[in-house]
């Protein structure tokens, strides 16, 4: 059985904004877009991905359009494993992560 991972969102913003191509965000997310592990995503977490990497701080870092942003989460889209954990029930260290909590509770029952 292949091993699913889940992607916290500043992996995400962080593999956008630094400047060497070998760091290991920067590394993540070119194998979440070119499909080289098994990740999970859920509706809530690619939310989470857009509002953030969109926020003005953010996209000042990046220098990304929104239409930029779009391809590249539509390129993680394609190569995830969606699922929906439902409602937040987990108790994360982080209270803001209880839904990264549940996601990857699901994918150990799937």
């Amino acid at each position: 059985m292949t091993k699913q991972v889940v992607i916290d969102t500043n992996v995400v913003v962080a593999g956008l904004i630094t400047g060497n191509e070998e760091s290991p965000v920067c590394r993540i997310l070119d194998s979440m877009l070119c499909g080289r592990f098994a990740f999970v995503l859920s509706n809530t977490l690619l939310d989470e991905y857009r509002r953030v990497v969109l926020r003005d701080t953010i996209r000042n870092l990046h220098g990304l359009s929104p239409n930029q942003v779009d391809v590249i989460l539509t390129e993680i889209v394609t190569n995830a494993i969606i699922r929906d954990p439902g409602v937040a029930s987990q108790t994360a260290p982080d209270p803001g992560d209880n839904h990264l909590w549940d996601l990857l509770r699901h994918t150990k029952n799937v």
